[in-house]
């Protein structure tokens, strides 16, 4: 129907159909431009409810360590951190949709008014008759029909683009440590107390960011980004020996699950090293 209406649109005006043609490209041109904007902010939106939830999980899971340690006001105040930034970005995502929408039907209505006025000068001049005028004008309403249901299902797409971003993102990231391989005990271990020692020197840690946040769409929305963590463990060292017991203490966010999580190698140390008696 759509592009049948385009068709008769052109075969009854050629000149008046590039001049649709053209109103229409332009206001194509802005939407498109817009739409990325929503994208990018979408995409932030989407990683920062991701954060929250994350710290919601963990303090939900740890809750009696939060509670005897006295860290729910900590804890409160690391959510409320998050919060903020993301209720101002489904404000602004949804008000600029609602902006759009409004833009969208003034543009519409604009174009109309336009090929009503060149529409009659034409058919006063004699260039087009006032029936073909009017199937003209009934053709150009079929078109806007259509492309006020294809405005009408956009915020959708920008929500469901923005949100599948962040999955293909996670989906092509290549593992830097490896998946299989590494050094296998030797059966003689046992016999030697010193190729067990754990020990951890001068250990720096951020926990690093995955994507970037700093696009110059997401800075046209106006939304504060995130910036980079800061140094979770500090200049870390410490030593167990062989079949010693050891117990980390600590409030809550200190860095003990940190820590345990270097050594188990789930992430990369900043700087320093972790080895294993003479094995980093």
């Amino acid at each position: 129907s759509f592009l049948g209406s385009l068709f008769s649109l052109y075969h009854l005006s050629p000149r008046l159909a590039l001049m649709y043609l053209v109103f229409s490209l332009t206001f194509g041109n802005f939407a498109e431009k817009f739409g990325a904007r929503q994208r990018a902010l979408q995409s932030y939106i989407q990683y920062g409810e991701a954060k929250m939830s994350g710290v919601a999980s963990e303090a939900l899971s740890l809750m009696r360590v939060v509670r005897s340690s006295g860290a729910e006001m900590y804890e409160r105040g690391k959510y409320y951190d998050l919060c903020d930034p993301v209720a101002k970005g489904m404000i602004r995502n949804k008000m600029g949709w609602a902006l759009f929408a409004a833009f969208n039907s003034g543009i519409q209505n604009a174009i109309t008014v336009l090929l009503l006025v060149f529409g009659s000068r034409a058919v006063a001049q004699g260039r087009m008759t006032g029936a073909d005028f009017s199937a003209f004008m009934l053709y150009c309403g079929d078109v806007q029909g259509s492309m006020f249901d294809i405005a009408g299902h956009i915020p959708a797409v920008m929500t469901g683009l923005g949100a599948g971003e962040r999955v293909f993102e996670l989906m092509a990231l290549v593992p830097t440590i490896p998946m299989r391989g590494g050094i296998v005990p030797s059966p003689n271990s046992k016999d030697d107390p010193s190729s067990g020692n754990l020990v951890v020197q001068d250990v720096h840690f951020t926990y690093p960011l995955t994507r970037k946040l700093s696009t110059p769409e997401l800075q046209a929305t106006g939304v504060e980004v995130q910036k980079p963590g800061e140094e979770v463990l500090c200049g870390m060292s410490l030593k167990v020996s062989c079949g010693e017991m050891v117990a980390l203490v600590g409030l809550s966010g200190a860095g003990k699950t940190s820590l345990v999580n270097l050594i188990l190698r789930f992430y990369e140390v900043s700087s320093g090293s972790i080895t294993l008696g003479s094995h980093d």
